[in-house]
């Protein structure tokens, strides 16, 4: 009896602690829902920002700390407002003081991010990008916890606010950049907060509201009128492998300073001038370096180019029509001209690549727009996909960005060397045409030319039939890890004159035969001898040479296994899950008649599930909008939008919420594994279809999916609310951190299994937490 005593007591002190949070928090729901609004579009700016941010500053696979320090912040945060309120901190929680110290800590970190080291160690970078989403998180956390039975209206304003966010991120990019950025952010945070503690009444905020909304004004104007920052090298720490851009600046004897810089959504370009007058080199976030040529219009002036390995594809006969895809700053152009070339279309990815070699058209002669060169914007894949052109060359000299996308980061790939590709590149061939592949070594090239194999394969010839249509050339080198390689695919059978002179050429041009048909084939030999086929060949040996396809695009990873860094990940975030979840259950398991192990495990299964199937529908939709920033977008867009929708549909069901959320659980089970097994079927159909008919699709197959996706967090809150109002804050960071182990997860499984395999998985966790509330009293789920 004395023990219940106890617990109801303890129940009924961690009640009235809520209750006065509610008060400090005295805003009105209009209010309340703007503030999240507000908060969430600021951070998720933030975390989009801080992905542009490291994919410049480190090697772009960093970029997956951006999302893995937001959703982490905002579960400590969550943790740190249910700390605050146990121990009877509410007063501190006012949602004014939390607003304006973000909008400070905003302004503050875009200037130390910009007189940091470049390049540098991440984990500083890191511990400076985490307490704005911490400050975020206890701000949404607490105004849930002070309205719980407005979850769902609360969640709604928190979705839409994402969305916009989402968009006006872009925008904001291109205008200032992404460190003036991360200021500018600041801005609608301190006004935000300045307009709540007014509304508050909260006196002692007020007398500094206005010094810090003063300061981080004068802030942002210094930022903006500087322009920070320029790489200089005096900021340039350690040069990880894939920044050639800095070792360039480091090094005296190429005399290198950056000549040009231009922000953009999808990467910054560096146009980095050297000792060498004829030559400029655009790099893509400090690597993937371009070159551009100085070019008059007079060949014979540039001809010292075709003395070159990556030239090796124009030697089979003159290409009448070449197809480039990643033209960059126009050196693969001249190639074309120089090979003789009459028609010439030009593809790039990035507008902003495009535009700057346009701006610097009096020194390149205007390579981009020379007559009988056709530029086109587009990702390569989808333009091979939509046009009905044949080509005497297909040609993609080291096509490589390292920019990193928002969200899919550590997956991020390009779908230009799977067996899907090489197959439509190999349909649009001419008669006597061939593809051109140049690779940064003879591992990537080894990969391709098995890719190639099993594609052609695939279009139904025999294994001999393909093999006699493939050659592999590597340049000589002392370091064969970064001599590149050169794949020739041609779509007709060459005889052994054809093979001879093209040996010889290989010679001329230093390069030595690593496969050719029938005069050097011992690397293929159980291929030739027919005692392998090509997975298990690609499977025997010390790298991953298994042909990539449409669901396992990750042609750069080599080695086997899962990456460091990722295996790293999952195993503290599973840790962190765990340990969270034991805790808060142990915490809550006496204040109130609610199974909290249950309800823990289903805020787990939530977040978790969440990544699984976001992380798969990005990646899939890049191929089918053919833009990794828009397919963010309007991937985001649909999700958030939806989901918000779903929310305000979750706000309108009133007693018992059971039912309809286990019924919305069973259909969006329904609905991704119907996604899973039929989308590639679907988006194949679309990749010819115009740009606006590809966006509805992406609209009409996520829409319905953020819609049932609302539904079970914001009912989940006004469930958790009814039973422990106190427990909203701690269950809030359980979702937060699992969705970073959802995250990890995605990745580990997609490069496993595929993203089919990761989307299934997802659908799995949905069913688990429709389980999950069966387990739920009715009666106590009435709200």
């Amino acid at each position: 009896m004395q023990s219940t005593t106890t617990s109801t007591s303890r129940a009924r002190g961690i009640t009235e602690k809520v209750e006065e949070l509610g008060r400090a928090s005295s805003i009105s729901l209009p209010f309340a829902a703007a503030t999240i609004s507000v908060a969430s579009a600021v951070s998720l700016a933030y975390e989009v920002l801080l992905t542009r941010l490291f994919s410049l500053l480190f090697e772009y696979h960093f970029v997956f700390v951006a999302t893995s320090l937001a959703i982490c912040g905002l579960g400590l945060g969550a943790a740190g407002g249910a700390w605050l309120l146990a121990h009877g901190k509410q007063e501190t929680l006012r949602p004014g003081r939390l607003m304006i110290a973000l909008a400070l800590l905003l302004a503050l970190d875009s200037l130390l991010f910009s007189l940091l080291p470049w390049a540098g160690t991440v984990y500083l970078q890191a511990v400076l990008a985490l307490p704005p989403f911490v400050l975020t998180g206890l701000l949404v956390s607490i105004l849930f916890t002070a309205r719980p039975s407005e979850s769902a209206r609360l969640y709604a304003s928190d979705l839409l606010g994402a969305a916009v966010g989402t968009v006006a991120v872009l925008l904001l990019i291109v205008w200032s950049g992404v460190f003036t950025a991360i200021m500018w952010l600041a801005v609608p945070a301190a006004l935000m907060g300045l307009l709540l503690t007014y509304i508050t009444n909260d006196r002692p905020a007020m007398r500094l509201a206005g010094p810090a909304v003063a300061l981080i004004a004068l802030l942002v104007l210094v930022g903006q009128v500087l322009n920070l920052p320029r790489f200089g090298a005096a900021a340039i720490g350690g040069a990880p492998p894939d920044k050639t851009m800095l070792r360039v600046l480091q090094d005296p004897a190429q005399q290198g300073h950056i000549a040009d810089t231009v922000w953009g959504p999808f990467a910054r370009l560096d146009l980095v001038q050297t000792s060498d007058p004829d030559t400029k080199l655009l790099f893509t976030d400090g690597g993937a370096g371009s070159l551009m040529i100085r070019f008059d219009g007079d060949l014979s002036k540039v001809a010292d180019l075709k003395a070159q390995p990556d030239y090796m594809p124009f030697t089979l006969g003159v290409p009448t029509d070449t197809l480039v895809l990643g033209a960059g700053a126009g050196k693969d152009v001249v190639l074309s001209l120089l090979a003789g070339s009459q028609h010439i279309t030009a593809v790039e990815l990035n507008p902003d690549v495009v535009g700057l070699t346009r701006r610097y058209g009096s020194f390149n002669g205007n390579i981009l727009d020379r007559p009988g060169v056709d530029t086109v914007v587009s990702d390569g894949r989808s333009f091979i996909e939509q046009t009905n052109r044949q080509y005497d060359l297909i040609y993609m000299n080291l096509v490589y960005s390292q920019a990193a996308g928002h969200e899919n980061s550590p997956l991020a790939e390009s779908y230009v060397f799977t067996e899907q590709a090489i197959r439509s590149y190999w349909q649009h061939l001419k008669p006597g045409g061939r593809i051109g592949i140049v690779t940064h070594n003879g591992f990537e090239g080894s990969r391709v030319l098995l890719t190639a194999i099993a594609a052609l394969q695939g279009e139904g010839l025999a294994m001999r039939q393909a093999l006699d249509r493939v050659l592999l050339y590597q340049a000589q080198s002392d370091d064969p890890n970064t001599a590149a390689s050169v794949l020739l695919v041609t779509r007709n059978y060459l005889d052994d004159n054809q093979l001879s002179a093209n040996v010889k050429q290989a010679d001329a041009l230093g390069m030595r035969s690593m496969y050719v048909p029938s005069l050097f084939e011992l690397p293929l030999k159980d291929l030739v001898k027919g005692s392998s086929s090509i997975y298990s060949f690609a499977r025997n040996g010390d790298y991953n040479l298994v042909p990539t396809t449409d669901d396992q695009p990750f042609f750069y990873q080599i080695k086997w296994g899962l990456p460091d860094t990722v295996t790293l990940l999952l195993l503290l975030t599973g840790v962190a899950v765990l340990v969270y979840m034991g805790v808060t259950a142990r915490v809550y398991r006496r204040s109130g008649p609610a199974r909290v192990g249950t309800l823990a495990l289903y805020f787990a299964t939530l977040g978790a599930a969440y990544m699984l199937v976001m992380i798969p529908l990005v990646q899939r939709f890049y191929l089918l909008m053919g833009n990794p920033t828009l397919a963010l977008v309007v991937t985001l867009e649909g999700l958030l939008f939806g989901a918000g929708l779903g929310s305000l549909v979750s706000s309108r069901l009133h007693g018992r919420l059971l039912r309809p959320v286990a019924t919305a659980l069973v259909l969006l089970v329904a609905f991704l594994v119907a996604q899973a097994l039929f989308y590639p079927a679907i988006g194949n159909s679309l990749l010819q279809a115009a740009l606006p008919v590809r966006v509805g699709a992406v609209l009409l197959l996520t829409l319905p999916l953020g819609l049932l996706i609302g539904l079970p967090f914001p009912s989940g809150l006004r469930i958790a609310g009814a039973w422990l109002p106190q427990s909203v804050p701690a269950i809030w960071g359980l979702n937060a951190i699992s969705a970073v182990f959802g995250s990890a997860l995605a990745s580990a499984l997609a490069m496993t299994w595929g993203f089919q395999v990761v989307l299934l998985v997802g659908a799995g966790l949905y069913a688990v937490a429709a389980l999950l509330l069966a387990r739920v009293n009715p009666t106590e789920a009435a709200t």
